[in-house]
């Protein structure tokens, strides 16, 4: 770079100030900017500790202290000064490709997070299902300690009758719930509406919803200002085996006196079945499982449903496709399958069930039908192994 000297300034000077301006420019070029304030600052002080140093005396009184003003006056007289000071004014920041790059840095970064984020969410959900299931068994193993058998899909023929699932709330977090029931009372009736709508959280996934407070409901039989009352819905069913008619499953007829173990579950309407039943072992034989639910009940037009519907009335026994599922049609494999008498979930390949001794086992919604049939009736001679 040519020198040039200024006539104020002898040769000696102007080669010790150029080398400590110099110095200074380094330290610009590190800073890349004056933008910064602690920057700005470092360069300032640096600029007046050379100047003390290399400007003769009577030029320390006009430029010292040196301020960002003092640049355009110092630029009269060395040249250099003036580079640095059209340098050291220009304003770095991100150019246009820079941020693209960084934004699309920031999208691959959110593709690859978001699928992980999300599966560690379902596989959270899927733990609280099998917690919910695992206290719903033993609930189930407390009712039979007690009644000296498994509740019954529906107790009663008459209109007063709640489910099996109304029945384990005294030995679940719903006890205040089942003592609010008025027995004398039909189920769908205002002085029930407490019992009948309130949700419990153990009878829901939550891979497909939270507990529903109220789910309204119509019917031809119920009057209009009663057409609230057993609202709370509950993504569990009992095991009722595998025929869909006798055991009370698809429709809400009484099953023969003398029952066919071989076909029938453990729990179904009007059901009696005691441990000893049980030929096939209480950990091979299913109690209850994530019951799947069809797409016009899940989500009903306006939001309001027929009753007899399925997904209301958990907690009353006059709709048994509500509360019990049958293996005859083995299990549903996605939401828009339309049975209403299969077992189902939301969770991924898979549906959760509890067997009779306590444990819970996910199976393949994709299992052979008949090994699933075997899985679920209490007496057919062929033992098929949970494990």
């Amino acid at each position: 770079m040519n020198r040039i000297v200024s006539p104020e300034i002898n040769v000696v000077q102007l080669h010790d100030f150029n080398q400590n301006v110099g110095a200074c420019l380094d330290l610009q070029n590190k800073k890349r900017s004056l933008g910064n304030s602690r920057e700005s600052t470092a360069i300032l002080n640096c600029l007046n500790r050379n100047l003390e140093v290399s400007l003769p005396h009577y030029l320390k009184r006009i430029y010292l202290p040196f301020q960002p003003s003092g640049f355009s006056k110092l630029a009269s007289i060395i040249p250099e000064v003036s580079i640095m000071y059209r340098r050291s004014s220009r304003l770095f920041g991100f150019t246009l490709v820079e941020l693209l790059v960084v934004i699309a840095i920031i999208g691959v970064l959110v593709a690859l997070l978001l699928p992980a984020i999300q599966a560690a969410r379902e596989s959270a959900r899927r733990n609280q299902c099998t917690n919910n299931l695992k206290q719903i068994a033993l609930a189930t193993q407390m009712y039979h300690d007690t009644q000296k058998q498994f509740p019954a899909g529906r107790i009663g023929t008459d209109e007063f009758t709640t489910s099996w699932a109304f029945q384990l709330l005294h030995y679940l977090e719903g006890g205040n719930i089942y003592q609010t029931w008025k027995r004398n009372v039909p189920p769908f009736d205002v002085e029930n509406s407490l019992a009948m709508r309130t949700p419990v959280e153990t009878y829901t996934c939550p891979s497909r919803r939270t507990p529903a407070a109220d789910r309204d409901f119509v019917d031809g039989s119920v009057p209009a200002l009663l057409a609230k009352g057993v609202g709370a819905g509950g993504d569990y069913a009992a095991n009722a085996g595998r025929d869909t008619v006798e055991y009370g499953v698809d429709n809400q007829q009484k099953p023969l006196p003398s029952i066919d173990e071989t076909v029938a579950g453990p729990i179904f309407t009007f059901s009696r079945v005691g441990d000893r039943q049980v030929q096939d072992g209480l950990s091979n034989t299913i109690a209850e499982g994530e019951r799947h639910i069809p797409p016009e009940q899940e989500n009903p037009p306006g939001g309001i449903q027929q009753l007899g519907q399925g997904d209301t009335a958990f907690f009353s026994g006059d709709i048994p496709h509500t509360i019990l599922r049958s293996s005859k049609e083995g299990i549903a494999e996605g939401p828009q399958d339309y049975s209403r008498t299969k077992f189902g979930s939301e969770h991924s390949g898979i549906s959760q069930f509890a067997f009779l001794d306590g444990h819970v086992k996910a199976i393949a919604n994709t299992i052979d039908i008949i090994t699933f049939q075997l899985m679920t009736s209490i007496g057919d001679g062929q033992v098929i192994s949970s494990e």
